[in-house]
């Protein structure tokens, strides 16, 4: 099992702490959202740090950014917020909007969520 042996060196290493965290208990800790279907089919839905709490609820941002994405044309604020009405139920509907000309994205295409999490300052600064 050459996947044991490299948690077991890494646990020697620097970053000791963070892998004897990550893998306690058994179980390797990625941080990730995932359903266990009937069928024993896992999906994976989302982050734990990328969710969103709102109104006593957990929010999956992935959910959120596919009803958006769904909308499909260019929009304003208003626009967004009455579509997402109809996909999203009324406690993941976004307060607020913010629209840029593009999001920030690394190297492999992937969009840079600590950023946005910093709001328009960290944005406009990419």
């Amino acid at each position: 099992m050459p996947e044991l042996t490299t948690l077991r060196s890494q646990r020697r290493g620097p970053r000791s702490r963070a892998t004897a965290t990550a893998s306690r208990g058994g179980y390797f800790h990625t941080g990730d959202a995932a359903v266990v279907e009937p069928d024993v089919y896992v999906q994976i839905r989302d982050r734990y740090e990328d969710l969103i709490i709102g109104g006593g609820e957990n929010i999956s941002s992935v959910e959120v950014e596919g009803a958006l994405l769904r909308q499909g044309e260019a929009a304003t604020p208003e626009d967004l917020r009455e579509f997402a009405r109809g996909q999203l139920a009324h406690f993941e509907v976004p307060s607020g909007y913010t629209i840029v000309d593009a999001s920030p994205k690394t190297a492999t295409g992937k969009i840079r969520k600590f950023v946005l999490r910093r709001g328009r300052a960290g944005i406009a600064a990419q």
